[in-house]
């Protein structure tokens, strides 16, 4: 498998580098690959996660531009029950969580057609879910032998040009 998005989003200006998790969580754990975060310039970065099990660095973190990236992603429903966004649930359910960590569920969405960041968040909120936030390194090697382990299946995403052109695809989709 290859590389999939994760919750994480850099923002760079000519003084400073900030990070925060996009469920809102605390950004309190660090595990980005050796050279990494390596970003050229200001701008809206955002993290991907190292699913190459052949790589000496798999289950560390690098950075990419969010919209000029296209991959797989890692969607997190927590465990206290909060969801995101207000979009309508797509036909998932918790069965399709099957990775459970301290009353978390995870799922890699290996989409048949790799999206980019923002089009990654809007499909796990569309399941109450976001894009995984990683807060420890228990939590790092349950996603690299617990996930990894698994032969995933192939979930079809819609993937539409404009987050509007999804909502009205979800809400009215009757197959």
């Amino acid at each position: 498998m290859e590389d999939t998005w994760m919750g994480l989003h850099m923002t760079v200006t000519n003084t400073s580098r900030t990070y925060k998790w996009e469920d809102g969580t605390r950004f309190d754990y660090k595990n980005f690959a050796p050279g990494e975060p390596n970003v050229t310039g200001n701008g809206e970065f955002c993290g991907q996660l190292n699913y190459k099990k052949e790589d000496k660095h798999f289950g560390t973190w690098k950075i990419a531009k969010c919209c000029d990236t296209l991959l797989a992603y890692t969607c997190k429903k927590p465990a206290d029950g909060k969801t995101w966004g207000n979009l309508a649930p797509l036909a998932i359910n918790n069965t399709d969580f099957p990775h459970k960590f301290k009353g978390n569920q995870y799922i890699v969405m290996d989409a048949a057609k790799k999206v980019n960041f923002t089009e990654a968040r809007l499909q796990c909120q569309s399941m109450n879910a976001d894009l995984a936030s990683l807060h420890s390194r228990e939590e790092i090697e349950f996603v690299k032998r617990g996930l990894s382990a698994t032969k995933l299946p192939t979930i079809w995403a819609y993937c539409m040009h404009s987050p509007v052109e999804k909502r009205g695809l979800r809400k009215g989709h009757k197959e």
